[in-house]
């Protein structure tokens, strides 16, 4: 099959790509993995000042979301398009809300904005500064101002399912 995946200048998201300072999350989720938990704790203090601190990415075109951005961005390829949600933890209750669905390993269920679905995206850093990137889960730095756009995967790929 040839599956539809992102494009981004950094290479190809055949899952799922996430962008933003919430991305600094990738090495408390490893730590997680390993039953790390000092090292966990310790990335984990580090990744709040972060999300926290670091200026949020805003879609730009077509302009979508709040008006004071998000701290992650999650896209998912899908046949009609990408699905975008916004993550963001403003308040006190926000963060503990997404510190408990990281702790469950379901980040997902953080506070979110299901964004919609478009073929492309432009995203900005509110300081025009670099963005952190995962492709499928690998680290990535993105530049100040990404371009997301879904197209089909260059190589026929192997499924044994069902492929959306």
């Amino acid at each position: 099959v040839r599956p539809q995946v992102i494009q981004t200048s950094q290479g190809v998201a055949l899952a799922e790509l996430l962008a933003g300072p919430g991305t600094s999350w990738a090495p408390v989720r490893e730590a997680m993995r390993d039953a790390n938990v000092s090292e966990m704790i310790e990335m984990a203090s580090d990744a709040i000042a972060q999300s926290r601190e670091a200026p949020p990415l805003h879609l730009v075109d077509p302009k979508l979301g709040r008006e004071n951005g998000y701290s992650l961005l999650a896209l998912q390829p899908t046949q009609n398009g990408l699905q975008i949600s916004g993550y963001y933890a403003e308040s006190a209750g926000d963060f503990l809300r997404q510190g408990a669905a990281i702790v469950r390993r379901r980040f997902r269920e953080g506070p979110h904005d299901d964004l919609g679905t478009v073929a492309q995206v432009t995203v900005l850093e509110e300081n025009g500064e670099s963005m952190g990137l995962l492709l499928d889960g690998q680290p990535a730095e993105g530049g100040g101002t990404e371009t997301f756009e879904l197209t089909q995967c260059a190589v026929d790929l192997l499924a044994t399912g069902q492929v959306d």
